[in-house]
């Protein structure tokens, strides 16, 4: 967990990307501080800022990134903490990294995409972040119509 951040302020995310940064890092922050289950809250926030059903997968998906960004990298993630109010307005490098990989996903910009995750990764085989980036992309910025319900009478 870092205190010292990569620039003087965040850059204004997209709600989605803003999000899934909050989602990420309270699973850090679990991961940091186990004895504290912020993954619970976690999961709570998914659910509330995108929906009980695509909330969960959503969760699942930043879950996913984390993990293979944690199994690729020699050090650990800096990130800062969820609950400091002057914390959370300002990024570190790797969350910096995190945010515009997302970004590269959605616009589909596969080199810059590459080039970032074998950065995060610190040279390590970045496949699978890319592609977990990629699946969470798809669930951010695809937009889905509300479903229909089934009435049975």
């Amino acid at each position: 967990m870092s205190t010292e951040a990569a620039g003087p302020d965040m850059p204004r995310l997209p709600d989605e990307t803003a999000a899934a940064l909050e989602i990420l890092r309270l699973f850090c922050f679990s991961y940091a501080r186990p004895e504290n289950q912020t993954w619970e809250l976690a999961m709570e926030t998914a659910e509330r800022r995108f929906g009980p059903l695509q909330g969960w997968a959503v969760a699942r998906c930043v879950l996913r990134v984390l993990t293979v960004l944690r199994l690729s990298r020699t050090t650990p993630i800096d990130f800062m903490s969820p609950f400091c109010q002057c914390c959370r307005n300002n990024l570190t490098t790797d969350e910096r990294r995190v945010v515009q990989l997302l970004g590269l996903a959605k616009q589909g910009r596969s080199q810059g995409a590459q080039a970032e995750a074998l950065i995060l990764c610190e040279g390590s085989d970045p496949q699978p972040l890319l592609l977990e980036t990629e699946r969470l992309a798809g669930l951010l910025f695809t937009r889905v119509g509300p479903s229909k319900r089934m009435v049975f009478r």
